[in-house]
């Protein structure tokens, strides 16, 4: 049984036996979060690969939240939806270890990400960096592997001595301990919560706090330039960009928001545990906050692809072209001319440059 496991925390045993049914409701939530979470952030990693146009310096960072959490969703989510419905947790010490290393990995992998998002649009829009010299690939990449190697130190540490992982009171989903005090736990709780929440959270603020600013002054501009007459082609060209940077803004924003409020949640309850009365944790209240924490690796690419007007023209493209496949040629011209309707942002763009050009040489002329 679960009660005599090692790594069952001593402060769970105090509570009974976990009601059956709250394990087979949170069985069949995970399922259509499962679901969710592998089609989702499958669909923008295809995405992804099959259009080149997608695969710039800044998406490249979006693609690492998505493989993040696809890998928790292919691993971790099943052995808890097994668990849920065994009502108990079947895999012994080592697997519990290597479920919670990797549901912290993501996690972090996932604020990292974002921190990095918000600096790049910090020096992109604010600083105007990419307008003199765009950021090599290979720095992307670089960027990545730092992410990634960060966080796997932090995920590592309790396998490797630094506090520990141990079964949650629902015993059948593993987690930082965050309920033994002493300098061990307490100092390795305190790192993590600095360098890989409170940190990243405020440098994301500020940057963006800043990016806001930089958009408002940037509109104003634009409305006193609206007023010449013989900038008219230049304006519209500038508000197209300050437009897609607004947009890219917000989406970015609202991943942010979306993770805090999907963490903070299990933050606060590890707070407590360690510093406050920890007669207030339940294992229900563990589990929810657990469980919420979870549910953000469906929304992150609802959040940014779903509504993202470029990888939202490629899926729309792609299902298009899925269909011609099955189809004759009259619906291939169907879905070239749909492809070209969804891509006419970019061709807007494209028009407004062509236009610039023809007014300059004009004036030449």
């Amino acid at each position: 049984m679960t009660e005599n496991l090692s790594f069952l925390h001593p402060y769970w045993h105090r509570f009974g036996q976990i009601s059956p049914t709250y394990h087979v409701t949170i069985g069949v939530i995970m399922v259509f979060t499962t679901v969710g979470a592998i089609a989702g952030n499958g669909l923008v990693i295809w995405c992804f690969i099959s259009f080149r146009s997608l695969r710039t310096s800044s998406n490249v960072f979006i693609i690492n939240l998505s493989i993040a959490n696809l890998l928790m969703s292919l691993i971790d989510f099943p052995l808890l939806i097994i668990a849920s419905f065994y009502h108990d947790w079947p895999f012994g010490q080592t697997v519990c270890e290597a479920y919670a290393t990797l549901t912290g990995l993501s996690g972090l992998v996932t604020i990292n990400s974002l921190t990095v998002i918000a600096v790049d649009r910090y020096c992109a829009i604010v600083i105007r960096v990419k307008s003199v010299s765009p950021a090599p690939k290979w720095k992307t990449y670089k960027a990545t592997i730092v992410i990634w190697t960060y966080a796997l130190f932090w995920s590592l540490s309790p396998v490797l001595g630094w506090s520990k992982y141990q079964l949650e009171g629902v015993r059948t989903t593993c987690s930082f301990d965050y309920l033994t005090r002493d300098a061990t736990t307490i100092s390795f709780i305190v790192a993590i919560a600095t360098c890989e929440f409170a940190i990243p959270v405020t440098v994301i603020i500020l940057a963006y706090c800043k990016i806001v600013t930089a958009m408002i002054v940037r509109r104003r501009n634009l409305s006193i330039c609206k007023k010449s007459e013989n900038s008219s082609l230049n304006f519209r060209l500038q508000r197209y960009r300050v437009r897609a940077e607004i947009r890219t803004a917000f989406i970015i924003i609202g991943l942010v928001c979306l993770f805090v409020v999907s963490w903070l949640p299990y933050t606060v309850t590890a707070m407590v545990g360690l510093f406050g009365d920890r007669t207030l944790i339940t294992p229900y209240l563990s589990s929810v906050a657990g469980l919420i924490a979870k549910t953000s690796t469906v929304f992150n690419p609802i959040v940014y692809a779903i509504i993202h007007p470029k990888f939202k023209s490629k899926i729309k493209c792609m299902l298009y072209r899925r269909n011609s496949l099955n189809s004759g040629p009259l619906s291939k011209m169907n879905s070239r001319m749909s492809s070209n309707k969804f891509s006419s942002s970019g061709f807007e763009k494209q028009q407004i440059e062509f236009d610039i050009k023809s007014n300059r040489n004009s004036d030449l002329s």
